[in-house]
C-alpha cells in the first residue's frame, strides 16, 4: 500500500512561488509590463511628509529657527510625586503635573537629599522668591535648588502663572520635578513669548516620564477671555486612561540629587559632563540617580547599583540624557566607573518645537462679538423652544435638511444605495455602480516645489532670513478631504538620539525590515519618513516606509556598550519618525526626530538594560494581555469572503477531506442583514446555530467579524438604541453625533470611553 505523506506548508507553499516567477519570467517584455501596471499599489491614499503641511514645515529642521528651548531654574519645583494621580487629584497636576505635595514637608521615602547646613534657610515667601530670582541672576543655580527644596512656602500647586488648573487626562504616579520652558527664539510662530511647562516622572524601575504642554489655566469664569494670549484652560486630550497601566506604575522611592551639593554628587557630575564633552558650567544643569529598587540610607543612594538610572537636566539650550548605572559595585562608590556616552538624550540637536495653540484675528473679533450678544440677550427666551443656535447666529429647526445629506442625494441622483465596493463607491438597487469622479492627482513633486518656493522666500527676506512656512496652517485638503484647523497648527514633535546604538528596531507596522534604515542624512536608504498612522491596506509595497494597519511608537536600541534601551513616544496621532545613521566610530550613534499632528510631548525612556527588562518595564506601562484561549493558536481560516451557509459547510468539509488540520473558520461582515453588526442574513445564513454546533461537534470554533462603526439605519434597533443613550462620538462641535462613512455607508461610532 502506498502511503501519501501531507507536503510541508513550507514547501508547498515555496513551489507555488518558484511556479509564478518562472511564468513571470516567460512572458514578453510587453506583458511584463502590462502585469506591472496591473499589479502596481494604488499611492493615493498614502500621504507623505511632502503633503502633510506639519511634517514638511519641521521635517530637516526648517522651523528650528523659530524654537530655541531654554529651561528657567527660578521656575523649578519638586515634589514627592509618590502615589498615583487621577483625574481630579492633587497630584495629577496641571499641565506640567504639578500639584503633588510639597516634598519638603512630607515625612517618609521619597525625599530628595537635603545637606544639614541647609535646613531651615529660605522659609519665608517673600523672600525666598527672592532669593530664588537673585541667585538664578547670578548663575548660582545650586543655592537656588536648594532653597528650593527646603522653603516649606513655595508653591507647589502650579502658582498662580497658570491658575492652578489641573490637567485631568493624566494618570500615573505624580512628578518628581517640574520646571518653566521659554522659547526664547528671535521670532517665534505666534510671534509671542512661548512658554511650555515640563515635568520630570522618576518611576522605580528606572523609567522617566518626560511630559512637556502648553500652559494650562484660564484668567477666570466663561467670559472672561484674553484672545491675545491665553494659558488654555482645555488641557489637549492625551490617551492615559485608555493606554496607560497606570495602577501598576509607582513612584522611585529612592533619588538621589546630582549636583555639587556633596562630594558624591559633585565628582558623578563631572563624570556624567565628562562623557558628555561640553564647556558648560555645572550650574547649567540638574540630575538623579533613582530607581534602585531597594531600601538604603542615605550615603548608599549615591552609588552605582546595576538597577539605578542617571537623569541630566540641561537649562540652557533645554536638553535631557539618560544614562544606566549597569557597573559592578566597588569599594569606591562611583570612583573609577567610566559610564560613557548617555543611552538616550533628547533634543540635543535641538529641534524640540511645540505649536501653540493660537486664534485668527477675524475669530478673536468673532468671539468678542459673540460674547457681547450672549450678555445682550441673556434674558432672552429658551432657545430649544425655536430650535438649536447655530455658531453663527443662525437657528437650525428639525425640518432643515442636513447639507451632507443634499451632496449625498446630488452625489447619488436619487438612486437607492444597497451597499458599498471596497473602493467606497456604492452599490444601487438596479444593479449599476457608482462612477468614480476624476480627481485633481497629487503632485509626485510636491516636496521638491515646496522646498524651491521656501528657497525663493528665503530669498525674498532681507538677508535671505528665516521664513516660516504658513502653507496648510489653517486648512490645507488631502484629495477630496479638508481638514479645519480652528486653532491653527497644534504639531509637536523632538529629536531622540542614541549615541552609543546603530542598531534601533520598532516602529511597527511597516512592510520594511526589522532593523530600521535611515530616511534622512548621507546614505540614507528611504527618502520618506517612517509614517506612524492607521490605514486599512490590502495592498502595499515591499521596502517602504508607508504606512500600514497598526502603529507603535516605540524605538528599541540595541548596543554592545549601552546594551538594551527603549523610547515609548506616547502620541496617538499622525507621526513621521527619521532614522539618521552615523558611522559608529564616530560616537554620534543614531538620531531620530519625532513628528506628531498634534497631543503633546510625552515620552518613556526604558532603561532595559535587557530585552527582558525592558520589556517588563513597557509591560508595566501598557498593560499585558491575558492568555489566549488554546484554539485560538491554531490555525485560522479567513478570507473575504464565504458566500452562504452552503459555502461554509463546503469549505469545511474540504478540511475533513484533505485531514488538514485548522481550529477556526471566520466570517466576514457579508454575514450579516445589511451590515447591521449582530445580526445574521437570513437568506444566506437561515440556520446559524446548527451551523456552529456542526463545527463545535468536529473540534473547529467559529469568529463573526463584528466593526466598530454602527450603520445609521433608523430600523436597526442597535443604532437607535445607540442614538437614545447618547453612545455615539460626536462631531467637532460636540453637539452632534459623527456621521461617517464605512461599509455599510453612512456609520456611526461608538464611544467605548463611556463607561455606558
Amino acid at each position: 500500500m502506498t502511503v501519501h505523506k501531507p507536503i510541508p506548508f513550507l514547501i508547498l507553499t515555496s513551489t507555488y512561488l518558484l511556479l509564478s516567477l518562472s511564468l513571470l519570467l516567460s512572458f514578453s517584455p510587453s506583458t511584463t509590463k502590462c502585469f506591472t501596471l496591473v499589479m502596481a499599489v494604488d499611492r493615493s491614499k498614502f500621504r507623505t511628509c511632502s503633503q502633510t503641511s506639519f511634517c514638511r514645515r519641521n521635517r530637516n529642521g526648517r522651523s528650528q529657527p523659530a524654537y530655541q528651548y531654554s529651561l528657567d531654574p527660578a521656575s523649578i519645583e519638586f515634589h514627592n510625586g509618590r502615589g498615583h494621580a487621577g483625574a481630579g487629584s492633587a497630584e495629577a497636576g496641571d499641565s506640567a503635573g504639578a500639584g503633588a505635595e510639597d516634598a519638603s514637608s512630607v515625612e517618609g521615602e521619597g525625599q530628595v537629599q537635603v545637606p544639614k547646613e541647609e535646613e531651615g534657610e529660605g522659609t519665608g515667601t517673600e523672600k525666598g522668591e527672592e532669593d530664588h530670582t537673585a541667585a538664578a541672576g547670578r548663575g548660582g543655580v545650586i543655592q537656588t535648588i536648594k532653597k528650593m527644596f527646603t522653603s516649606k512656602s513655595h508653591s507647589h500647586s502650579t502658582g498662580s502663572s497658570n491658575g492652578g488648573k489641573v490637567d485631568p487626562y493624566i494618570r500615573g504616579p505624580g512628578p518628581y520635578f517640574t520646571a518653566k520652558l521659554t522659547n526664547d527664539a528671535p521670532v517665534t510662530s505666534t510671534g509671542t513669548t512661548e512658554k511650555l511647562n515640563l515635568a520630570i516622572h522618576l518611576h522605580d524601575d528606572g523609567v522617566a516620564r518626560i511630559r512637556i504642554t502648553e500652559e494650562y489655566g484660564g484668567t477666570g469664569g466663561d467670559h472672561d477671555h484674553d484672545y491675545d494670549h491665553q494659558p488654555y484652560s482645555n488641557a489637549r486630550w492625551t490617551s492615559d486612561e485608555l493606554i496607560l497601566n497606570h495602577e501598576e506604575m509607582k513612584s522611585a522611592s529612592d533619588v538621589f540629587t546630582i549636583d555639587e551639593s556633596t562630594p558624591e554628587g559633585k565628582e558623578l557630575l563631572g563624570k556624567l559632563l565628562g562623557s558628555l564633552d561640553v564647556n558648560s558650567s555645572s550650574d547649567n544643569y540638574v540630575g538623579f540617580r533613582f530607581g534602585d529598587n531597594h531600601e538604603s540610607s542615605s550615603n548608599e543612594k549615591s552609588k552605582c547599583t546595576d538597577s539605578s538610572s542617571m537623569f541630566l537636566i540641561q537649562f540652557q539650550p533645554f536638553a535631557l540624557h539618560l544614562w544606566r548605572d549597569n557597573c559592578k559595585q566597588s569599594k569606591e562608590g562611583s570612583s573609577g566607573v567610566d559610564y560613557g556616552l548617555p543611552a538616550v538624550s533628547i533634543n540635543s540637536d535641538n529641534l524640540m518645537h511645540f505649536e501653540i495653540r493660537r486664534l485668527k484675528e477675524e475669530e478673536k473679533e468673532r468671539l468678542r462679538q459673540e460674547e457681547m450678544k450672549a450678555q445682550a440677550n441673556a434674558h432672552a427666551h429658551d432657545k430649544e423652544s425655536v430650535g438649536e443656535e447655530k455658531g453663527d447666529g443662525s437657528v437650525v429647526t428639525g425640518d432643515t435638511k442636513d447639507k451632507h445629506d443634499e451632496e449625498e442625494e446630488d452625489r447619488h441622483g436619487g438612486k437607492e444605495v444597497v451597499g458599498y465596493w471596497e473602493d467606497g463607491l456604492a452599490i444601487y438597487a438596479d444593479g449599476t455602480r457608482e462612477e468614480r469622479k476624476e480627481e485633481e492627482p497629487l503632485d509626485p513633486n510636491a516636496d521638491s516645489i515646496a522646498e524651491e518656493k521656501r528657497r525663493s522666500l528665503m530669498d525674498m527676506n532681507e538677508g535671505g532670513g528665516f521664513y516660516f512656512d504658513t502653507d496648510g496652517m489653517w486648512e490645507e485638503k488631502f484629495g477630496p478631504h479638508t481638514d479645519s484647523k480652528p486653532y491653527g497648527p497644534m504639531s509637536v514633535g523632538a529629536d531622540i538620539t542614541f549615541p552609543a546604538s546603530t542598531h534601533l528596531f520598532g516602529l511597527p507596522e511597516h512592510a520594511s525590515s526589522t532593523q530600521l534604515k535611515g530616511t534622512t542624512g548621507v546614505g540614507s536608504h528611504y527618502k520618506e519618513p517612517y509614517r506612524l498612522y492607521n490605514l486599512d491596506v490590502f495592498e502595499y509595497e515591499l521596502d517602504e516606509t508607508m504606512a500600514l494597519y497598526g502603529e507603535v511608537p516605540l524605538i528599541v536600541s540595541q548596543s554592545k556598550t549601552s546594551g538594551t534601551v527603549g523610547v515609548f513616544w506616547f502620541n496617538p496621532t499622525e507621526t513621521f519618525v527619521d532614522v539618521e545613521n552615523s558611522n559608529g566610530a564616530s560616537g554620534k550613534g543614531t538620531k531620530t526626530h519625532w513628528i506628531s499632528e498634534s497631543g503633546i510631548i510625552d515620552l518613556f525612556i526604558l532603561p532595559g538594560p535587557n530585552p527582558k527588562s525592558l520589556y517588563e518595564q513597557y509591560a508595566t506601562l501598557t498593560g499585558r494581555m491575558p492568555l489566549p484561549p488554546m484554539w485560538s493558536l491554531g490555525y485560522h481560516q479567513c478570507r473575504w469572503n464565504y458566500r452562504d451557509q452552503e459555502d461554509v459547510y463546503h469549505v469545511h468539509g474540504k478540511f475533513e477531506e484533505l485531514d488538514y488540520p485548522y481550529d477556526v473558520l471566520w466570517l466576514d461582515i457579508e454575514h450579516t442583514s445589511g451590515k447591521r453588526y449582530f445580526t445574521w442574513d437570513k437568506h444566506l445564513f437561515p440556520n446559524p446555530i446548527p451551523m456552529q454546533q456542526k463545527l463545535k461537534s468536529q473540534g473547529r470554533n467559529m469568529v463573526t467579524i463584528i466593526d466598530p462603526h454602527i450603520k445609521r439605519d433608523n430600523h436597526y434597533y442597535i443604532h437607535n438604541q445607540a442614538t437614545a443613550k447618547g453612545l455615539y462620538i460626536k462631531d467637532k462641535t460636540g453637539k452632534n453625533d459623527y456621521d461617517g462613512w464605512c461599509w455599510p455607508g453612512s456609520s456611526s461610532y461608538l464611544d467605548f470611553t463611556n463607561e455606558e
